[in-house]
């Protein structure tokens, strides 16, 4: 399996991001409010990364049902990770993550791609979490704060809001 291969650049402002799972249809949606439009995607079986022309992440979604996320008693994100943006190198990589684990409240996922030595913790937005290798590969992620939803309406109303604070 081919690791997604990543750099890192500064970040120029804070970038909003929530995460919503609904339970109608056993998905997650996060939602990264960054100003570009679809161009391409990474994607596997229950996985998937939203991007820009430029690499730019602007979703992630996972349709692996909760029921199936491993429950870890005390998993908890990694403190203090940089605050950079991550640009995608790969587009159109086929990759199936290793493992997903939750905590006992399943708001917090961690996804494994793959079991190599983690160098670096980068959060390019608020509940998201990169894991990099030290040749800057994706070694896992994790997102925080996961809001249970039904038929995505709190997601809807939150891409509403962050969308009419950004036309003032």
């Amino acid at each position: 399996m081919a690791l997604i291969r990543v750099r890192t650049e500064k970040l120029s402002r804070s970038i909003p991001c929530r995460a919503f799972y609904d339970n109608m249809e056993n998905a997650l949606s996060v939602g990264i409010k960054l100003r570009g439009k679809f161009h391409s995607y990474i994607e596997a079986k229950y996985f998937s990364f939203d991007l820009t022309r430029n690499g730019k992440l602007l979703q992630v979604d996972v349709w692996k049902p909760k029921s199936e996320w491993i429950v870890e008693e005390n998993l908890v994100p990694p403190e203090k990770p940089a605050k950079e943006n991550i640009v995608f190198l790969d587009f159109r990589l086929k990759t199936d993550p290793a493992s997903y684990y939750t905590n006992p409240q399943r708001s917090i996922l961690h996804i494994r791609f793959a079991s190599g030595q983690i160098a670096r913790f980068v959060s390019p937005a608020n509940s998201l979490i990169f894991e990099l290798s030290t040749a800057d590969e994706l070694v896992g992620l994790w997102i925080t704060n996961i809001e249970d939803d039904y038929g995505f309406r709190k997601e809807t109303a939150w891409r509403l809001k962050v969308k009419s604070l950004q036309a003032e």
